[in-house]
């Protein structure tokens, strides 16, 4: 929209360092401080609202200032159509010719590159654009594929270093998110059952639920319990420091107390023999006076399809901050491996910076400690994900 209009200006950014004061506390720690951190807790403040740039007070970077670059670069790319292979390069400097710069690009399949290139000469003017052509590999509709472009600094100047990548563009060009089908075991799922248990056992895996709370306890596929808390419906996560502007843990608390108020209703089983079995647990929500199903099918491999949703929901209730599952794992498998966007945490409204591709983390990783905790370390358009051990055992969750 900005750059549509020449009178239309933004976005500015408020502030660029954190100005927060390190700090030690009573056991020793250090912390960035803010407003009322320093004794002054009973004058008037504006407490964090001092620490809402986009580096810390340190200076290492928070995962916004990556969106900001992204948003801010100066070289522009748009890929025509499979038909052509043609990608438009345009150049938004007022004074910069594009010879400073090189291109690569790949092409991914499914997150995993099987083609590549490198434009070593280019020539481009400000304000100027150009057409060039891609020699882009064969691809078929039952896999996606995604093209990624990259501008790099051909020589080190200033602050800048050789070969950093000052801009960069990924588009979707074929195919369809790929779906992993495996051949079901033949053998059936043994049902066992006694007052507060149902236990499925299959020929490679062992799952329990509770009958008194309807959630899964145990989830074993040879190597031990993997489930240290059972997975139950979530409607709520931390607040943003704007959330806190319009009051949102008050306004939409209902949800909040929808995550941890759960009374069940119904719990049933049905066994469809080769096909797997189903159980489904159903509870009310007395703060909502709504209701959520939970629907699991467990297939004879043990896989478990998982499904969540709301019934009688009045319209007069507060907007819905978040809609899904939450559950805990043992603390071994903290090894993190996934196909969706990253490497770093994004979000709806901040993820173009943010390419689809194959990342891996450890768990500690996926955190980011903002100064003062809140909403983090989310990762959007996430197609499969991987939680192992150092022998490489774990579960892996798709979408």
């Amino acid at each position: 929209v900005i750059e549509s209009y020449d009178e239309l200006q933004g976005g500015f950014i408020w502030d660029w360092v954190d100005q927060g004061i390190l700090t030690k506390n009573e056991s020793g720690e250090y912390f960035w401080a803010y407003g009322g951190d320093l004794g002054g807790e009973n004058f008037q403040n504006d407490m964090n609202f001092c620490n809402n740039g986009l580096v810390n007070p340190d200076r290492s970077i928070h995962p916004s200032l990556r969106e900001v670059k992204k948003v801010y670069q100066n070289i522009k790319f748009k890929f025509k159509d499979l038909l052509s292979n043609e990608v438009v390069i345009s150049n938004k400097y007022d004074f910069e010719n594009l010879n400073k710069f090189y291109f690569e690009w790949e092409v991914l399949k499914n997150g995993n590159k099987i083609s590549e290139g490198k434009i070593n000469n280019f020539d481009l003017s400000p304000d100027k654009s150009k057409i060039i052509k891609l020699d882009l590999p064969k691809m078929d509709y039952e896999n996606e594929y995604f093209l990624n472009i990259y501008a790099k600094k051909k020589e080190q100047e200033a602050l800048i270093p050789s070969n950093h990548i000052v801009a960069y563009e990924q588009f979707f060009i074929h195919g369809k998110k790929a779906i992993q089908n495996m051949k079901l075991d033949k053998s059936i799922i043994k049902i066992y059952r006694n007052k507060t248990t149902v236990n499925l056992k299959g020929q490679n895996f062992n799952i329990i639920f509770d009958k008194k709370n309807g959630m899964i306890t145990e989830i074993d596929y040879g190597n031990g319990n993997i489930i240290l808390q059972g997975i139950k419906p979530n409607f709520w996560r931390a607040p943003t420091d704007n959330d806190y502007g319009f009051y949102m843990p008050d306004t939409l608390k209902k949800w909040k107390k929808a995550s941890t108020d759960q009374i069940l209703e119904k719990f049933k089983f049905k066994n469809f023999k080769k096909e797997g079995v189903d159980v489904i647990s159903k509870y009310f929500l007395p703060s909502i006076k709504g209701y959520v199903e939970v629907r699991y099918r467990i297939n004879t491999n043990g896989k478990i399809d998982i499904s969540s949703t709301l019934t009688n929901i009045s319209s007069k209730l507060p907007m819905l901050p978040k809609f899904g599952t939450n559950f805990i794992i043992n603390e071994n498998y903290n090894n993190v491996k996934w196909y969706g966007r990253g490497p770093h945490e994004n979000y709806q409204d901040r993820k173009t910076s943010s390419l689809l591709g194959i990342y891996e983390l450890n768990v500690s990783d996926m955190y980011y400690p903002y100064i003062r905790p809140q909403e983090n370390g989310n990762r959007t358009d996430t197609r499969w994900l991987t939680m192992t051990d150092s022998e490489g055992e774990g579960i892996i969750i798709e979408t």
